[in-house]
């Protein structure tokens, strides 16, 4: 807008404005040649010696090389020409060059003599339409004068200046507004007018407060501009209140200070995902730069394994809820795994379309700690439950009747080491639950893992867990098939009872035509999980992984159930029933404590859905 009445201020200038490239003219206002009724097609793309030749105005040249010899500085003087187009005429020439470009002033008095009357009617036309386009734009406009002495006195001025600075109109008139300027942007204001009136040049924009009539302070923006002829002492000024716009601006700032103190990770993405913004601790937990970060995809962050496939899922549940939650692995630029809660949000345009996306994630190593702590307790309370009542209360039971029979007999006369013989063995299976209760884990030992050989790990426990289980009149079997080799994992006693656990979540939550359990074990290459972003892998190389395939007759699992499992929190119902916090810690976990992915696929020829925990393999020794 401020470029459209600039033009504006140009075309009615009498002086004949042109720019040079070279001495070619790229640029020609229309000044005298309005009143000759020439047009400016004319003279735009000609050689200036062309609209001059030497031989009527002979001292053109060496005013315009001393013009290049004197870059930078502005030249003045005068042209005698006899032309076709002006006539006998002396001409007033100023100008300048800068980086090759030339402007020009060109001046004919006798013409701004004779035509100053008409030229300044058409300029007040021009600025009384111009000062109702401005108001009704919500832009203040005025005109402004500049005395010998280089006062800058207001000479007239629309009804917005009026409301920006609060004051009645005859205290804006015939005063410097600088008087008005807070004093500590005065030195802006007047640095700007000086500066405007020693290139000739339009200032501004400057961003400056105001002091209004009520003594608030008003933010504005200013840009003045001199008319030039009929006069040259006269100027506009365009004011436009930013206020509303600072305090949004100083608000905006605020929120940025307060996402660049916060602990969590903060990322900004477009519509397409790409980041644009990321907060200090996104960079101190990922060791990237910001440069590193901005335009990569919002899930360079997550650990490639599956990633693809859990956007997708992810973007489902963003797009149709508007948020989506859940557990990730996320992993530094270093290659350093670790889980972290994320919650992701999505901003929308005023026609509902995708604008932005805020993702904000924090660790949740403490979290997954006392949870890791709790299974751990857990566990080891089945343990001394199946001791006391597989092991220790059967065998005493024994030993106690068997002492019974041989008081009631008198057995102990007729063998005398009939009763060593059971004392002994009744203190061998006290001295083996002693035993194996002082081999319990400590709970603040539930994250130290070691190298386990993962058939062994599962077949040792598992089946004996299994046959136990009760739950609503419902019984579990389980078939391991462990695999052709050994396959060694960084676990430790808990993974069976993680096992155990997603069976009582497929129990309790899938489709099933029954409860027998198929467990088989292999190894599998890194581009055969799903939905893998084989590219971050460090040089290419492929990861192996441990692959545990549960599945079982019928076995359907559902969105919810999926989503669940994937680490995904469904919250939008209230708060989860007891069912799904089981597969929501389960899963947690799982990714916690062994570095897991976990996904499901559907086997089409079995007509079932197959549930597949991955593991990294443990490292040779």
């Amino acid at each position: 807008m401020v470029e459209y009445h600039l033009g504006h201020a140009l075309e009615v200038a009498n002086d004949w404005l042109m720019v040079l490239e070279g001495r070619r003219v790229i640029y020609s206002n229309r000044g005298p040649l309005e009143a000759l009724q020439t047009p400016v097609e004319s003279v735009i793309g000609h050689e200036l010696e062309d609209i001059f030749p030497s031989r009527v105005c002979g001292s053109l040249v060496e005013l315009l090389e001393e013009m290049h010899r004197r870059e930078g500085r502005l030249v003045t003087g005068s042209l005698e020409c006899d032309d076709a187009m002006l006539g006998s005429s002396a001409l007033d020439v100023r100008g300048e060059t800068r980086g090759g470009y030339t402007y020009l002033s060109i001046n004919r008095p006798m013409m701004d003599a004779e035509g100053s009357k008409d030229r300044l009617m058409e300029v007040e036309d021009r600025l009384s339409a111009l000062l109702g386009l401005a108001a009704s734009a919500g832009i203040g406009l005025g005109v402004f004068e500049v005395l010998p002495d280089g006062t800058f006195l207001a000479k007239s001025f629309n009804e917005h200046i009026i409301e920006i600075f609060n004051r009645p109109e005859e205290e804006l008139l015939a005063v410097s507004p600088v008087e008005y300027v807070h004093p500590d942007d005065r030195h802006i204001a007047q640095g700007a007018i000086d500066s405007m009136m020693e290139s000739g040049t339009p200032s501004g924009p400057i961003h400056i407060r105001i002091i209004d009539g009520e003594g608030e302070i008003v933010h504005v923006q200013i840009i003045n501009s001199m008319l030039s002829p009929p006069n040259e002492r006269l100027g506009i000024t365009f004011v436009q209140d930013m206020t509303t716009v600072k305090e949004a601006l100083d608000q905006q700032n605020r929120m940025v200070q307060a996402i660049e103190r916060v602990d969590e990770t903060v990322i900004l993405a477009d519509a397409k995902g790409l980041i644009f913004y990321a907060n200090p601790a996104a960079l101190r937990n990922s060791g990237y730069s910001l440069e590193e970060v901005v335009g990569q995809h919002m899930t360079m962050f997550s650990s490639p394994e599956g990633v693809d496939t859990m956007t997708k899922e992810a973007l489902a549940e963003l797009l149709r809820r508007g948020w989506w939650r859940g557990d990730v692995m996320a992993i530094t630029k270093d290659g350093v795994r670790y889980p972290v809660e994320v919650s992701g949000s999505i901003v929308r345009d005023s026609h509902g379309m995708p604008s932005m996306f805020v993702i904000i994630s924090r660790k949740i190593q403490e979290r997954q700690r006392f949870e890791a702590q709790l299974i751990m307790t857990k566990g080891n309370h089945e343990r001394l439950r199946d001791l006391l009542e597989w092991e220790l209360f059967p065998k005493m039971q024994s030993s106690i009747e068997r002492l019974e029979a041989l008081v009631e007999i008198g057995g102990a006369e007729s063998d005398p080491d009939a009763l060593p013989r059971v004392v002994e063995e009744a203190t061998q299976v006290l001295r083996s639950a002693r035993h194996m209760v002082e081999g319990l884990p400590s709970p603040e030992r539930a994250e130290e893992l070691r190298p386990l050989d993962l058939g062994t790990a599962l077949g040792d426990r598992l089946p004996g867990m299994v046959g136990r289980y009760r739950h609503e009149g419902k019984t579990i079997t389980v078939d391991l098939r462990p695999p052709e080799q050994a396959i060694t994992v960084s676990a430790n006693d808990m993974l069976p009872d993680m096992i155990m656990r997603l069976f009582e979540v497929l129990v309790r939550m899938a489709s099933m035509e029954g409860h027998a359990f198929t467990v088989s074990m292999a190894t599998i290459g890194g581009a055969e999980i799903p939905g893998t972003r084989t590219g971050d892998w460090a040089e290419g190389e492929e990861p192996v992984f441990a692959s545990i395939s549960i599945t079982a007759p019928g076995l359907a699992v559902g969105s919810d159930l999926r989503s669940l499992l994937v680490r995904q929190e469904l919250r939008s119902r209230g708060p989860p029933p007891i069912d799904e916090h089981f597969a929501i810690e389960t899963s947690r976990l799982l990714v916690f404590l062994f570095n897991c992915h976990i996904y499901v696929e559907h086997d089409e020829a079995q007509r079932r859905d197959r549930l597949v925990i991955i593991m990294p393999v443990a490292p040779e020794a």
